[in-house]
């Protein structure tokens, strides 16, 4: 096995394979989408039949509900006269959907069933008789359950039979069965072979579909086994039903109005067909796999033979061939794969190696051209000779050859200086000096040289190889040049620039002592030093960009560079740079002249700094003079404004604009400033000389001389037409609003004032049909009248809420501020909707008597109805059995606070913002409760006229709370 994968080709072909395992990933990722999609169709699939049962029991209950309501007008039944209950049998026959109908007495006991198969029990322990124990006088509904009486599923509808002064004589109920279910209510619902249960919360099965007879009150564990250890719950799971069958299982509660919704519904659907797609994917991605896979082997095998294994052997036989010197033979790899780069690379190197080594062969006749060369043995004998050495030493190679090298020795140097040097190469280090030799026909030469130690494989000693050069003319002409150099020094001290020799590469050769006076450095420091340390990092390559004339042997170049003084600063001097040539016309060191101009360059920048401002202001400048008003200098933002380039106006009169006839004033006030030489700022309007209509923002400043004489003007220009438009506009959209306000306001007003007169007379006529004792209304006409009058209030007072909100718009509302108490003016709102609050069953709390001795200076009538509606939308908007809070209490910035909170379902945060407009309800225009959406609003202008501010705090589905603070006076009054 380990044979096999050290195969290149067994390992590209792994490789290749495992490259193909994410494949696989996305085929099990793929189905495992399907069957999760196959499980949601179950469960979408339940909850649409439960939502389906649940609107059909839902009008079942109802059904019940208005059946009650008319078994309790029913004058026979109330009074339990002979035969009544023959009512219910009637009615049994009549709605099948019903299990049972009667009437109980007040401990739960049967006073009358209209079922025919019933048996004696009591109900005073189910949920609906417990319900109207605890003093409930509207219908109640019960809890899912198997009859008392009836063998039969249902939820008890109920409501009590009440006497004349409002007590409990007896309780109506009707049992809505649940067994009215069935597949063939349901239609092509479910696949063949679907299985239906309900059963309640604690999986006792209440009906089944289908043979609900034979699993009615059976625990429902019995008839669903789920698959493995997972039990039945929220969600779809696999469990085999009651016959058996493996299904796919799903559960939903039941909701349809009852007090306690504890039945659920568990749909089964056979896991063969929800599952049927599912199977068909998985086998035919698998075939796929499969082929794919086999195919990619198959390919790789044979592929990898022609494109891998034959190329790598050409390529080792030509590396083969290149280690044994044939330098020639190629592999002959075809391009255009990754191995046909290798196979170039080795060619590459071939042909590198053979340049190298016809290279060092051009080397070394260059090199025995130029060096005197030799070689000798451990002993100090010549082995090895060039044909440089016997041309300087005058000896014939014969003559060389064995010899020590004591046969060219000058005499010059003591025995020491050749003691030291056998001492260094005998360590195996390298030597380095200058030797006076002596030539054959006795005449000297100097030459520089390096001996190089040389060892064999084994590291012992094997030979020394030295390298001279003859610098005997080099030696002569230093000499020259030192003389010359002195009487450079002398020139170079005695100057106030300074003077510097640079090499080729920068670093410097001389320095003149005027440095320590410009840099604080001693010229000696800086000798060989790298000149370029010196210049401040952003100008070491345009420095260098300097040198390259020199360099070539050109004169002239200057510029100004930043050096680094001695305590860290940088100073800016003036450079100049050119070639210093050799006797020969070379180029051999760089002069380079540096003066201190630090105080001139502040000047120029300053000044340049300015130009570069005026140049690339946004405002258009131009500097003209105060004689003929010609203009001397414009920037590119006034030539864009009076439309012409910047270069054709220099020369021109100021200020190239055309004035307008319609504002002459403007333009009157310029060229007054100009006539007494003043500063002036105006907008005109103006016309460029292509016709274009701009208006101007323009400011003048006169220039004047040290001697005070006017000379220029200063000319700052503004392009305003823009800015001149928009406020044209705004204006023109102000004027409009405020007219569309007053014109809202007057029909709001007027329309307001037409609807009070027929209202007027509606609400009249209806008080004197109530009033009107020879012609008495019975009890539906009465109700009539009663719900004509409260229609008509309501909608007077709308009426009187959407004038004040007129007077307010329009400042016609007067207040009439007096003393109000407090606590007295609560308590009589309260009052005022306590028939209201307890109509809907709401819990009033008056917290309030913090502020018993608290009086406001306020009017009464509208403080009155401030809180008349917060307490009103409190009760409106609050839930059934509810509770609404007044709480009052002194806050310590001299102000009253009064709180009222309910339990309502709250404000949404996102909804805040749209509280306190005009006819915004927050969505609830959409209920039954009336309104128009003007109290909030009209609360919140008369607080502010009332010297005080109105805020709200809500939590959604637990409640608000809106609070009001008022200024209030020190002094308190007895507390009512």
């Amino acid at each position: 096995m380990k044979r096999i994968f050290k195969s290149l080709r067994s390992r590209l072909i792994v490789l290749l394979l495992a490259a193909m395992l994410p494949l696989l990933g996305i085929i099990g990722f793929f189905g495992m989408q399907v069957y999760r999609h196959a499980l949601n169709d179950v469960h979408l699939e339940t909850q649409s039949l439960v939502q389906k049962i649940s609107m059909e029991q839902a009008r079942h209950i109802n059904a019940a509900h208005y059946l009650l309501l008319t078994l309790a007008a029913n004058p026979q039944i109330a009074e339990r006269r002979p035969g009544f209950c023959s009512i219910f049998r009637d009615i049994l026959a009549q709605r099948i959907i019903f299990a049972n109908a009667g009437m109980t007495d007040l401990e739960g006991n049967t006073v009358c069933s209209g079922a025919r198969k019933t048996r004696d029990a009591s109900f005073s322990d189910r949920l609906w008789f417990q319900l109207l124990r605890q003093g409930h006088d509207q219908t109640v509904v019960g809890d899912y359950h198997l009859g008392v009486q009836v063998d039969e599923p249902v939820v008890i509808v109920a409501m009590p039979l009440t006497g004349s002064r409002g007590e409990h004589r007896a309780y109506l109920f009707v049992s809505v069965d649940l067994s009215w279910f069935d597949r063939t209510r349901l239609g092509d619902a479910l696949p063949e072979g679907s299985e239906v249960i309900f059963h309640d919360q604690n999986g006792l099965i209440l009906h089944a579909d289908p043979a609900p007879e034979a699993w009615r009150g059976k625990p429902f564990a019995a008839a669903v086994h789920p698959v493995g250890a997972v039990g039945f719950g929220p969600g779809v799971v696999e469990a085999y039903g009651r016959d058996g069958r493996l299904r796919l299982f799903a559960s939903a509660r039941l909701e349809s109005g009852a007090t306690n919704e504890n039945v659920f519904v568990a749909v089964g659907v056979p896991a063969d067909i929800a599952l049927a797609q599912v199977h068909r994917t998985a086998r035919f991605m698998g075939m796929i796999a499969a082929a794919v896979f086999a195919g990619i082997l198959l390919f790789a095998w044979f592929a990898s033979d022609r494109l891998v294994v034959v190329p790598v052997r050409r390529m080792v036989r030509q590396a083969n061939a290149h280690a044994a010197g044939d330098l020639t033979y190629r592999s002959g790899v075809a391009e255009g794969t990754e191995l046909s780069q290798l196979a170039r690379a080795l060619d590459a190197m071939a042909m590198q190696m053979a340049r190298r080594d016809r290279e060092l062969a051009q080397h070394l006749r260059a090199f025995d051209a130029h060096a005197i060369v030799s070689a000798t043995d451990t002993a100090g004998r010549i082995v090895y000779a060039n044909d440089k050495f016997c041309e300087i030493s005058q000896y014939s190679r014969e003559e060389i050859l064995g010899k020590t090298h004591r046969l060219i020795n000058s005499g010059f140097h003591p025995p020491e200086f050749f003691a030291g040097m056998l001492d260094t190469i005998s360590r195996g280090r390298v030597w380095q000096g200058n030797i006076r030799n002596r030539r054959k026909d006795g005449s000297f030469y100097w030459v520089a040289s390096t001996i190089v130690p040389f060892f064999d494989e084994n590291g012992c000693l094997e030979r020394y190889f030295a390298i001279r050069t003859d610098i005997t003319r080099a030696l002569a002409i230093d000499a020259a040049l030192e003389k010359s150099e002195e009487r450079f020094r002398l020139l170079a001290t005695n100057a106030l620039d300074v003077i510097c020799l640079h090499e080729p590469d920068g670093r410097f050769a001389y320095v003149s002592p005027s440095v320590e006076r410009v840099l604080g450095r001693e010229p000696a420091s800086l000798i060989g030093q790298d000149g370029y340390t010196l210049i401040h990092p952003d100008d070491v390559a345009r420095i260098r960009g300097m040198f390259v004339p020199a360099l070539r042997g050109e004169a002239g170049q200057c510029d100004y560079v930043r050096l680094r003084h001695v305590e860290g600063i940088y100073i800016w001097a003036e450079l100049s740079a050119v070639p210093v040539r050799d006797t020969t016309g070379y180029v051999r060191n760089v002069q380079v002249t540096m003066r201190d101009v630090t105080a001139r360059k502040r000047i120029e920048d300053k000044l340049r700094l300015h130009d570069r401002a005026l140049a690339a202001s946004g405002t258009g400048m131009a500097i003209f003079r105060s004689g003929d008003g010609a203009i001397e200098y414009t920037n590119a933002a006034y030539a864009e404004i009076v439309d012409l380039p910047q270069a054709a106006i220099p020369g021109e009169r100021w200020p190239l604009l055309v004035e307008s006839k319609k504002d002459t004033q403007g333009w009157h006030l310029l060229y007054d400033a100009l006539a007494h030489g003043a500063e002036r700022h105006a907008v005109v309007e103006a016309l460029t000389r292509r016709g274009r209509q701009l208006w101007c923002d323009i400011f003048i400043s006169p220039v004047r001389s040290d001697s005070g004489e006017l000379t220029h003007y200063v000319a700052a220009l503004s392009d305003v037409s823009d800015q001149v438009a928009l406020e044209a506009a705004l204006t023109r959209a102000k004027e409009a609003a405020e007219q569309a306000s007053l014109a809202k306001t007057r029909f709001l007003s007027h329309v307001s004032h037409e609807l009070r007169t027929p209202l007027n007379a509606i609400v009249g006529f209806a008080q004197l049909l109530e009033s009107d004792p020879e012609a008495p209304l019975n009890e539906t006409q009465q109700d009539g009248i009663q719900r004509i009058l409260g229609a008509g209030w309501l909608l007077r007072e709308l009426i009187d809420d959407v004038l004040d909100l007129s007077r307010i718009e329009t400042g016609r509302l007067e207040l009439k501020p007096q003393e109000v108490n407090v606590v007295g003016l609560i308590r009589e709102c309260l009052e005022h909707v306590a028939p209201q609050a307890g109509a809907r069953g709401l819990e009033l709390v008056d917290l309030s008597a913090e502020c018993g001795r608290q009086t406001l200076h306020v009017d009464a009538k509208r403080f009155r109805q401030v809180l008349l509606n917060l307490l009103t939308n409190a009760v409106k908007y609050n839930r059934p059995g509810g509770r609404v809070t007044v709480t009052c209490h002194r806050l310590e910035q001299g102000m009253l606070r009064i709180a009222v909170s309910d339990t309502g379902i709250g404000i949404p945060q996102a909804k805040r913002n749209e509280l306190f407009q005009y006819f915004s309800r927050l969505g609830a225009e959409h209920t039954s409760v009336p309104g128009i959406g003007v109290g909030l609003a009209l609360c919140r202008h008369l607080v502010d006229l009332m010297g005080g501010s109105i805020s709200v705090e809500s939590v959604e589905g637990e409640g608000s709370s809106f609070a009001i603070e008022l200024p209030a006076p020190c002094h308190a009054t007895e507390t009512i």
